[in-house]
């Protein structure tokens, strides 16, 4: 992983004594020690530097917690890495049509800090000794340099992708960053049963089968059934292959050999367009045709209509209507052929 290095040298530890708090402020201070703990970015220290702390008040009346590093700064050996000229930037974007801007959070606390160093960024509270776990300033070498070739080491399968993305600097190989996806879907693992079942049960064409299923095994006859709507008898149909896991009705689909079988859960209507956005739409979706993504859907869910509801899904979608172009080619119009003499153009048909 990529680590920040203070580099000082063969300068001896600097120990500084802590500032005096007005009362008003050292309970602030313990907050935002606390804050920081807990978010995992300071821990306690027993080196032998140490920096005093100062609390500066924003413009919207919160409290900035600040050390005062100026004395580290000053024996720290900074590497040399000028910005580049504004008119050489500028060049370089010459005929591109798209741009693009990262920014990250807090982005100074996303690279740690090598383990010999942080004792270096230890700061007093006078209640102890605590240092920083990343970064507390700007550090233009840590993260990415585009002057130099990107290493991407990916792998992948059937059911996730990984990549590693790193630079080589030096001698040593560092980590900028990691990606990892999976391609199986994770909308269901979202859902508690409980949660399942209610909109299960708040479904028209569901409820009277769950309810049955319920309270009993035993299929009910057509003559109870019939009242009901067309949705929920063509699921009556179905009554030897459903079954209840944990309250919640799913359908066991078997393939004609018996070698291979999985579970279907019964979708509620409520949830339909949530299974589509992520089988069709997301980025594992890939906006595939029907068939693809008719067979993903089915390796999960089941509901009635399904296969015209991802028909329509997939003919209504603006992103895949704005890619395929139309099906038909058009005919261009008849267009007149300006001639200087008689007989200078002819044309046979056949």
């Amino acid at each position: 992983m990529t680590q920040h290095r203070i580099n000082t040298g063969n300068h001896p530890p600097l120990k500084q004594y802590p500032r005096r708090l007005p009362l008003a402020k050292k309970e602030e201070a313990e907050r935002l020690v606390k804050e920081m703990v807990d978010n995992g970015i300071i821990e306690e220290s027993s080196g032998s530097w140490a920096s005093p702390i100062v609390l500066v008040k924003k413009k919207d009346g919160s409290t900035r917690f600040c050390v005062d590093y100026r004395k580290l700064n000053e024996i720290t050996i900074k590497d040399s890495y000028p910005l580049p000229r504004i008119d050489d930037t500028l060049d370089a974007l010459n005929g591109s049509q798209l741009s693009s801007t990262l920014d990250l959070k807090s982005g100074y606390w996303k690279v740690e800090i090598q383990p010999e160093d942080k004792e270096k960024t230890a700061f007093t509270t006078g209640q102890g000794l605590l240092q920083f776990k990343a970064l507390i300033t700007s550090s233009v070498l840590t993260y990415p340099r585009t002057d130099k070739e990107f290493i991407l080491d990916t792998d992948a399968s059937n059911e996730e992708i990984g990549a590693v993305l790193s630079q080589k600097i030096g001698n040593e190989e560092c980590v900028n960053a990691y990606f990892s996806k999976s391609l199986v879907l994770t909308t269901e693992d979202a859902w508690s049963s409980s949660e399942v079942q209610k909109a299960q049960l708040e479904h028209p064409a569901i409820r009277p089968i769950l309810e049955r299923k319920l309270n009993s095994e035993d299929r009910p006859s057509w003559q109870e059934i019939a009242p009901e709507s067309p949705a929920t008898k063509r699921y009556w149909a179905l009554w030897d292959s459903l079954h209840l896991k944990n309250g919640v009705l799913y359908c066991k689909w078997e393939s004609d050999d018996g070698s291979s079988c999985r579970w279907q859960l019964i979708l509620p209507k409520s949830r339909i367009q949530e299974v589509l956005r992520e089988t069709h739409d997301s980025a594992s979706g890939g906006h595939f045709g029907v068939m693809k993504t008719l067979s993903k859907t089915r390796e999960l869910f089941y509901w009635d209509r399904l296969r015209a509801d991802v028909e329509k899904w997939c003919r209504e979608c603006h992103t895949c209507g704005a890619r395929k172009g139309p099906k038909a080619r058009t005919k261009g119009r008849l267009q007149r052929y300006n001639v200087g003499a008689p007989f200078e153009r002819m044309a046979w048909i056949f």
